[in-house]
């Protein structure tokens, strides 16, 4: 088996996340705080280290799967890109990525890191993305009001974090559209 194989089979094993459905769907509620590391190699606290003037995207990958938590993940990509051709991020408003692991084995932490900033690397700012490992993914989802599902979760929040608008699965024409009102109405430039 090729490294690049191994890779993306620790990759899609570290982004399948068994959880129980949240009851809460309603963006009400704050972020739990996660010590983390980004992909640039810097600390990351989460949801502390988020920049913005007004609001912050916030991309969360909470799989249900193996296969699940690869589609989740690329999808959120996919956001990236919509947003990056259409020039709407900037230092003002920045999107920020986060697949959220339960707790994978320390020894293989390391490996889900590298396998994460390699899937990253050229298209997202790597000091705007780290893995979140989690004791319990389900209450992390919970606290934040995020439901776990098939599908990422794109988060609209404000300058201290709270969660404003959730949208969930890729930039389909009712989900941008949902994305530019929202935006609109929270007084986004």
């Amino acid at each position: 088996m090729s490294r690049t194989m191994i890779g993306a089979a620790v990759l899609a094993f570290a982004l399948s996340v068994h959880t129980q459905p949240a009851a809460a769907t309603s963006p009400t509620g704050s972020f739990q705080r996660v010590e983390a590391q980004a992909m640039s190699g810097d600390a990351f606290v989460f949801p502390d280290d988020m920049r913005g003037e007004s609001l912050i995207i916030i991309g969360l990958a909470i799989s249900t799967s193996q296969a699940n938590g690869e589609i989740q993940q690329n999808l959120l990509l996919d956001w990236q890109t919509w947003l990056d051709e259409r020039d709407i991020l900037s230092d003002a408003l920045r999107a920020y990525h986060f697949p959220v692991i339960e707790n994978p084995p320390r020894f293989i932490r390391g490996v889900i890191r590298r396998a994460v900033r390699r899937l990253f690397d050229g298209r997202v700012p790597l000091s705007q993305a780290a893995v979140l490992y989690v004791g319990d993914s389900a209450a992390f989802a919970a606290r934040a009001g995020i439901e776990i599902d098939e599908d990422p979760t794109l988060v609209i929040a404000d300058a201290q974090h709270r969660p404003l608008v959730l949208i969930k699965g890729g930039p389909s024409d009712e989900n941008t559209a949902r994305f530019l009102a929202a935006l609109t109405q929270l007084g986004a430039d």
